[in-house]
């Protein structure tokens, strides 16, 4: 249920429970983060690790990207759609999650590759 960014299980026979330790690196900014973007609107495209799986079935999905209104908005961010590069041309989606960071990273740069052809630089 909980994964390090390697995709690998945190144990569950150390000193520690597993939801701790989970709890402890998600504490830390810097380790959830794996690409932030502005975009040429102001929205921002962002890239973290979950930890937690979050897939009904097959292999975990423990790394997420949305696009969000950006900081300067005066309303709390609220999810934008974003082209899916895994979907039917101009299919549209709020949220994907992967595996891999690998998989993670080079899904943002193409969705952040999308967006500024389409917002403009």
């Amino acid at each position: 249920m909980y994964y390090d960014r390697a995709g690998f299980p945190i144990p569950a026979d150390g000193p520690t429970p597993p939801v701790l330790v989970w709890a402890q690196r998600m504490e830390q900014r810097d380790s959830r983060a794996v690409a932030l973007d502005e975009l040429p609107d102001g929205s921002q495209l962002s890239t973290v690790w979950l930890g937690l799986d979050r897939a009904m079935m097959g292999p975990p999905l423990i790394f997420e990207t949305m696009r969000v209104t950006g900081p300067r908005s005066h309303h709390r961010p609220r999810p934008l759609p974003f082209p899916n590069p895994f979907g039917e041309p101009d299919e549209k989606t709020e949220r994907l999650r992967y595996t891999t960071e690998e998989e993670a990273l080079a899904a943002h740069h193409e969705i952040r590759r999308r967006l500024v052809l389409r917002l403009g630089s």
